[in-house]
């Protein structure tokens, strides 16, 4: 950032509006922020956010389900890469983003709000509702692969149920006839095998496999040989499972792949307008206005104050440069407000070219 940002407080200003900002790509792109020079790029940026202020009372932030880093998701899934489930879970957030800012808008018309930037951005959003609706059927509402998501992983969760209630049941028989010779009647798994916890000095007598021992050394942890095969069948199971759900990750990121041009452009209009709404919701936090602006070297500021000061104790100021004259000498006693006057002028004057409201 330019020195000069600094010494006029700039930076503490993009530091407020980066903590409104829902995306860490929108927080990174304000610290590489750009003044502006073109008066109309200037004035159009000042009216879009202008609009976002408005849409905020009015309605409220525009919807936004997700906060991870999807661009490098994106990125990596367009080189081959195949998605796990955080990653699903944040591609059908952004999706749901997609579609809630196409129904977000239809509300602002529906209310005949002005939107003329909003509904620019939204208009170039694409819905793969395909994609979104076959997400819908994998993902359960707590976030995790549902039992249909395809016709063989609903066998292979049924078989695994129904190979966990039989051992359970064997092992119950053999609990209780064991009793005597166990620390505990609880059944525990160790190295992915179901087990039962014997007294050290029975480790022979129940006939199976230890897997494990207690720190204390005192109990053995048994797999029972009555139920050997069908812990072997069970994780064989499991292994099918991890396949088929890998199965199905695949065929996501290779729907995803596809639309990996329209879906990396819909990001950039959400990143913008995670921006645009945290610049206005920043306006709104310091009741600042939507500036005139002209390109003859005239600046009148009216009842301006120093934006990072306290309202209620700051003497607000008028200040008029450019018509009647072209300079002023501002006099008054040390920490009389000379120079917080200066640095407010500069300060509000790069706001403006930053594309804030002031």
């Amino acid at each position: 950032m330019e020195k000069y940002y600094k010494i006029l407080e700039l930076d503490k200003i993009i530091q407020k509006i980066q903590e409104l900002c829902q995306l860490e790509e929108t927080k990174t792109n304000l610290k590489n922020l750009k003044l502006l020079n073109d008066l109309d790029k200037i004035n159009d940026t000042l009216a879009e956010v202008d609009e976002a202020t408005i849409l905020i009372q009015r309605m409220q932030r525009f919807p936004l389900y997700f906060k991870s880093d999807l661009r490098k998701t994106l990125n990596l899934i367009n080189k081959g890469y195949v998605i796990n489930l955080d990653e699903l879970l944040v591609i059908a957030k952004f999706l749901d983003t997609i579609k809630a800012n196409q129904v977000y808008l239809d509300t602002i018309e529906n209310l005949k709000i002005e939107t003329k930037y909003f509904k620019k951005n939204v208009d170039k959003l694409f819905y793969p509702k395909e994609l979104n609706l076959r997400i819908k059927d994998i993902i359960t509402p707590y976030g995790e692969i549902n039992d249909h998501a395809t016709v063989e992983l609903a066998k292979i969760r049924k078989a695994i149920r129904d190979t966990e209630k039989n051992i359970q049941v064997k092992l119950q028989d053999a609990i209780s006839k064991n009793s005597n010779k166990l620390t505990d009647t609880i059944i525990s798994i160790r190295n992915d095998r179901y087990v039962i916890p014997v007294k050290h000095e029975f480790k022979n007598v129940v006939k199976g496999i230890i897997h494990d021992q207690s720190a204390s050394g005192e109990t053995v942890f048994i797999e029972p040989l009555v139920v050997n095969e069908l812990n072997n069948k069970l994780n064989d199971l499991k292994e099918s499972e991890k396949k088929e759900i890998y199965s199905i990750f695949l065929e996501v990121s290779n729907k995803v792949k596809s639309f990996y041009h329209e879906l990396r452009s819909n990001l950039n209009v959400i990143v913008h307008l995670d921006l645009v709404f945290a610049k206005a919701e920043y306006a709104l936090s310091i009741n600042a206005k939507k500036p005139k602006l002209n390109n003859k070297g005239i600046l009148e500021l009216y009842q301006c104050r120093h934006p990072l000061l306290n309202v209620d104790e700051v003497v607000p100021n008028n200040v008029i440069i450019g018509k009647d004259y072209q300079g002023i000498i501002i006099t008054g006693p040390n920490t009389g407000g000379k120079t917080v006057l200066l640095k407010t002028v500069g300060l509000l004057s790069i706001m403006v070219k930053a594309g804030l409201l002031v």
